[in-house]
């Protein structure tokens, strides 16, 4: 008998916030908490491959005080490759991340380290030659992310935050072409 393969962990912090687009994608998809990637911070400056939109990144700072949330997916083994497909424009790093409350069972190797909690999770980056600062998300795309984050109850700044996001005109209602 062989062992059964480890779930895969996915840090979202975009449009994948919202449990129903991530489950579209991934229906294997289960939230397990809601953590933050230290250094980093969320920009609406990725140049979507479909849509020439801005998407959300997830943009190193090298400053631990900044944090940005979001929410931990377990997916089911073998996902991880279909998400790639989808997620194209970005790259897939590795973080050893807190999941408060999340896992059950035997230390993790972050913890070994003196890092309790702590679970290896991959995230994705915005790949430099896609990032465009003059670019705005259109209105669907930022509700999920906004939809996620509420859903989530990630932190009352950050909701803020994404309020406060401008986003192009909705299509119809005489704004550029």
């Amino acid at each position: 008998m062989h062992p059964a393969r480890p779930e895969t962990l996915v840090f979202a912090y975009g449009s994948n916030l919202d449990p129903a687009r991530m489950r579209a994608r991934i229906p294997s998809a289960r939230p397990l908490g809601a953590t933050v990637l230290p250094g980093h911070r969320l920009r609406f400056h990725l140049r979507g491959t479909l849509d020439g939109t801005a998407k959300a990144d997830a943009v190193s700072t090298g400053d631990p005080r900044h944090r940005l949330p979001g929410v931990v997916y377990a997916l089911a083994p073998g996902s991880l490759p279909i998400l790639d497909r989808i997620e194209t424009g970005y790259a897939r790093l590795r973080h050893w991340l807190r999941i408060p409350g999340a896992f059950r069972g035997g230390p993790s190797r972050a913890e070994s380290l003196g890092r309790p909690g702590h679970r290896p999770v991959w995230s994705y980056h915005g790949a430099p030659e896609g990032i465009d600062d003059t670019l705005l998300p259109a209105p669907w795309y930022l509700g999920h992310v906004r939809r996620g984050a509420r859903l989530h109850r990630l932190p009352t700044a950050h909701l803020e935050a994404l309020a406060a996001q401008p986003t192009l005109p909705p299509r119809g209602t005489g704004g550029p072409a």
